[in-house]
């Protein structure tokens, strides 16, 4: 890619999700290389709908911060 990346470009980005169900029944997921990234939903579906809003926010944050942001 040129040029600068916005959040979108980066929740696009092939990162490692993992989504698995939890003991009370809801589905957990996460980000591997994104250090507290973290989600939940009531289906896997929602889990990484939900993770990719929380993604959007952390690469938001951190850009503000002016922090790198880690690649898959």
């Amino acid at each position: 890619m040129s040029g600068e990346m916005d959040t979108a470009d980066y929740v696009e980005l092939p990162y490692h999700r993992v989504i698995r169900p939890d003991e009370s029944g809801y589905w957990s997921a996460h980000v591997l290389e994104l250090d507290g990234v973290y989600s939940e939903g009531e289906t896997a579906a929602q889990a990484a709908e939900n993770l990719n809003v929380a993604m959007g926010l952390w690469i938001v944050h951190e850009l503000v911060e002016g922090h790198a942001i880690p690649r898959p």
